[in-house]
């Protein structure tokens, strides 16, 4: 499977769209659709920036290896962290309270 594949079934399997995600790794949306359906590869730094953002390594995205070592995080945990990351100190300690209090009664 090409780069511009791979790129694409990540953007959609995590509900990315190609100009959040070009914003995301700061390029124009118009390069990015340029990796996407065409047959072109970013410069090695972009490609890091690109794999760090979704969470891959660059070997993954290259076709290199077969499956991700690092599984990426869902729409909804990211959109989690995010919320978590805006907290105050005594608020996160809260959360993480009731997280691990949440995970005893199962």
């Amino acid at each position: 499977m090409r780069f511009g594949e791979k790129l694409r079934m990540e953007l959609e399997k995590y509900e990315i769209t190609q100009k959040e995600f070009a914003r995301r790794v700061n390029v124009s949306a118009s390069t990015l659709c340029g990796y996407i359906n065409t047959n072109r590869q970013p410069d090695f730094e972009l490609l890091k920036r690109i794999a760090a953002e979704l969470h891959v390594t660059t070997d993954y995205l290259l076709d290199y290896e077969q499956v991700p070592d690092i599984a990426p995080l869902s729409k909804t945990e990211r959109e989690l962290l995010e919320n978590f990351r805006a907290l105050d100190e005594d608020s996160k300690i809260v959360v993480i309270k009731l997280v691990e209090k949440l995970g005893n009664e199962k």
